[in-house]
C-alpha cells in the first residue's frame, strides 16, 4: 500500500500541511484509504504537530495520485 512506504505525506496542493498517517485501511466498498493520523505544519526551518493530535482523512480514487511523499525541512519544534 503506497501510505505504508513513507512516514510523511502532503497533498500536491498544500504549501504548508503535511499529514503522518499512524493506520491505513479501506472503507467497506475498497476504493478509498482511510488514513488515521496527525496533521503537521511545516515553517520556515521548523515543523511541528498542530494542536488536534489526530485526524482521519478519506482519500478517494481520483485524489490517490495528488498525494506525494514528503520529508519535512529543518528540525521538530515541539
Amino acid at each position: 500500500m503506497k501510505f505504508d512506504m513513507h512516514r510523511f505525506w502532503r497533498h500536491e496542493n498544500f504549501r504548508d500541511v503535511f499529514f503522518e498517517p499512524t493506520t491505513v485501511s479501506f472503507d467497506d466498498d475498497g476504493r478509498n484509504a482511510i488514513l488515521h493520523g496527525k496533521w503537521l505544519t511545516q515553517g520556515s526551518g521548523r515543523w511541528f504537530y498542530t494542536p488536534v493530535l489526530t485526524a482521519r482523512i478519506k482519500i478517494t480514487p481520483e485524489q490517490y495520485n495528488s498525494w506525494k511523499a514528503y520529508t519535512p525541512r529543518g528540525i521538530l519544534k515541539p
